[in-house]
């Protein structure tokens, strides 16, 4: 099979850190530090503040987030998939990556070192550009590995997609969907959709 991968909130815990540091910084901005909407997504809509906070956020703190280790049991389970077989398509849109200037050129190596940092085996690594489903139309990708809810929609209606758990996707239950709170239920499900259990559901 190949199989199309998300990094942000897949391989990477984003909601963790991304809840941690917004009570840090709320604190130092006189912002609110409580979860107003924890079935949100983005940081100002989760903690009610002003739009604009989002990009101040994360200006401040993701370059720190891009040095998170990988979720545990990540290494593990990409080691068997390629052991079996499989061949894996990085599929990302991580911000700034997009940029065609030094900023988007240090993303991008940023991703590709911490791949390395961290001996986390791909075949494939897509800079997505905000757009994964062509990348999955052009790799001929037979599932997905996904976090956000729109990014998943759109993707489930083509192909799997193995929804990897967070608060701000509890409530999706869609058709082609299937979920799984930890790397071993990724593995699990991936070695069903393999055996064509899922296919027929």
């Amino acid at each position: 099979m190949i199989i199309s991968i998300d990094i942000d909130g897949v391989l990477v815990d984003r909601e963790g850190y991304q809840n941690k540091m917004a009570i840090e910084y709320a604190k130092k901005h006189n912002l609110n530090s409580k979860i107003l909407k924890p079935d949100e997504y983005n940081v100002h809509n989760i903690f009610g503040w002003d739009k604009s906070v989002f990009l101040d956020f994360w200006n401040e703190y993701l370059w720190d987030y891009a040095e998170l280790p990988p979720i545990k049991g990540v290494k593990e389970v990409l080691e068997k998939l390629k052991a079996d077989g499989h061949k894996i398509v990085i599929n990302t849109s991580r911000w700034l990556s997009e940029r065609d200037d030094e900023v988007g050129t240090k993303m991008r190596e940023t991703v590709r070192d911490w791949f390395e940092k961290y001996q986390l085996p791909y075949d494939q690594l897509v800079f997505a550009c905000g757009d994964k489903i062509s990348v999955i139309d052009k790799e001929k990708a037979d599932c997905h590995i996904e976090d956000s809810v729109d990014e998943a929609k759109p993707i489930a209606a083509k192909i799997p997609v193995i929804v990897f758990h967070a608060t701000y996707n509890q409530s999706y239950n869609d058709k082609n969907t299937y979920r799984a709170k930890t790397w071993k239920d990724v593995y699990e499900i991936i070695k069903k959709l393999e055996q064509n259990q899922f296919f027929n559901k």
